[in-house]
């Protein structure tokens, strides 16, 4: 459940590590009951200046003021084992203009002590003979493949504003996959923006793209896919900034005998390569870890345990598209290109110049048309 009820209820239970979605229906839990009328009190437990017994005390003692209280009580699965089987036992008090909200930073798949998992699962079972008086609300942080698809959300919910998954995907791409980040980021465009109005490529490129500095591994993906305009745009970036010859030719070679690997891989074993792009295309992620993770390992992409990398590294990358689209004696050309490059660099013969390195980005990207010359 990633809403909160039409009606507050009175024990309110948000769990997991989006934290920005937590936050939010946590505020939205908060303005439900104040636009039920009258003043609003809010009291947080803090084990430093009271002990859990005293909080809840206050908690079942009915008000002699005409207010609404909400109690709260944050990262509850950090608790000793007595606060949470003392937190237990107020559940079932019922107390006229009091709610109890309650929230922990765990996920499912995360290890939780014993009392946690205990209390969790009889409030999830009150919550299912209750629901008028108990919510438990989870928020788990997506997996990399699906933030694009958080940011649309939560654009719509958090801003009420729209964003394509195309723009969304493109702002993952700059900004990355860290929750806390994208929404500062999305909360920059929403100060520029006249309200209600979409966010769209130019706003994302103006607000997060500009001024970000790339990094070379973003240029040996441009030459991966032969995407001569954006490899020009980043070497023009790294210039921009201080700018390493070393660590970009680098990078292009490590890339590349990336793709040279892929490319043995596939050929010694083409109906590994052939399973993997179904089990992604019909989303069979068994399949697609136990198959993609040999692949990354072939590649020197991924160790073993690594599955959750598989996303990132090999789909979302496009690598094996990239690795089909060069042909051996391709990268093989590359390899002495970049070789020549680096030599002539260190040796003086040529300089580590802007228009060095644009020369090499377009003899890289046309290496099929022009050989290795």
């Amino acid at each position: 459940m990633n809403e909160t009820a039409a009606a507050p209820a009175q024990f309110v239970l948000f769990v997991g590590d989006d934290v920005i979605s937590r936050e939010a229906a946590r505020e939205q839990f908060v303005l439900q009951v104040k636009q039920k009328g009258g003043d609003v009190v809010s009291s947080y437990f803090d084990s430093s200046s009271e002990p859990m017994a005293a909080f809840l005390s206050r908690f079942v003692t009915v008000s002699l003021f005409p207010e609404t209280r909400i109690f709260q009580v944050r990262h509850a699965n950090g608790l000793s084992d007595a606060d949470l089987k003392e937190l237990g036992q107020y559940l079932d008090h019922d107390v006229p203009d009091a709610y109890l909200v309650v929230e922990a930073d765990v996920t499912k798949g995360e290890k939780k002590g014993a009392r946690f998992t205990a209390w969790t699962k009889d409030f999830h079972a009150r919550a299912k003979k209750q629901p008028a008086r108990f919510a438990h609300f989870e928020f788990a942080k997506p997996p990399d493949y699906a933030v694009a698809k958080w940011v649309i959300e939560n654009t719509r919910r958090l801003l009420n504003r729209s964003i394509t998954e195309s723009d969304a995907e493109y702002l993952v791409d700059l900004v990355g996959t860290d929750l806390g980040p994208l929404y500062s980021e999305l909360q920059k465009m929403d100060l520029v923006l006249a309200p209600g109005k979409g966010i769209d490529r130019k706003t994302v490129e103006h607000i997060s793209g500009s001024s970000r500095s790339m990094a070379p591994y973003e240029l040996a993906q441009a030459l991966g896919k032969k995407d001569l305009p954006r490899a020009l745009e980043v070497v023009d970036n790294l210039f921009s900034g201080t700018f390493h010859a070393p660590l970009a030719i680098s990078a292009i070679y490590r890339h590349f005998w990336q793709l040279f690997r892929i490319r043995a891989f596939a050929q010694r074993y083409p109906d590994e390569i052939r399973a993997f792009m179904g089990a992604v295309t019909r989303r069979n992620r068994p399949m697609q870890d136990e198959i993609g993770v040999k692949i990354g390992i072939a590649a020197g992409i991924l160790s073993e345990g690594q599955a959750n990398r598989i996303y990132p590294a090999i789909i979302k990358s496009g690598i094996i598209d990239q690795a089909k689209a060069f042909k051996d004696e391709h990268i093989r050309a590359i390899f002495r290109m970049l070789g020549k490059v680096d030599i002539d660099m260190k040796t003086g013969r040529a300089d580590a110049s802007r228009q060095t390195m644009q020369m090499l980005c377009y003899r890289i990207a046309k290496v099929a048309e022009i050989g290795a010359a």
